[in-house]
């Protein structure tokens, strides 16, 4: 995983850490020097007592660093297919961590 996230911050790839399960960053200084970027990332909480807003956050931030890439290959005021695309398959993930997280509340 680490040599993941260390592409990811090298190509500048849109990262957002998301802490579930009372998870929390790690220091700074617990992480190795390939990750150092890391922890400086706006991580942000998904937490089973307002898990619907959390999820709508994290969509809603989603949203909007996908809307800010350059519309090459859309008309204006439309989404590129790669956006579009990437919206729907995160709308599909947190449909099924919905539904995993009622499965391990019930």
């Amino acid at each position: 995983m680490r040599r993941e996230i260390a592409a990811i911050l090298d190509r500048g790839t849109l990262l957002i850490p998301c802490l579930v399960g009372g998870s929390k960053m790690p220091a700074a200084a617990a992480m190795p020097a390939v990750l150092a970027a890391f922890p400086r990332k706006d991580a942000m909480t998904i937490g089973d007592e307002y898990f619907d807003r959390d999820t709508d956050m994290l969509l809603a931030a989603l949203d909007k660093a996908l809307s800010q890439v350059p519309q090459t290959a859309a008309l204006d005021g439309e989404m590129s297919y790669r956006q579009q695309r990437a919206v729907e398959l995160l709308k599909r993930q947190v449909g099924r961590l919905q539904v995993r997280a009622i499965e391990l509340s019930g």
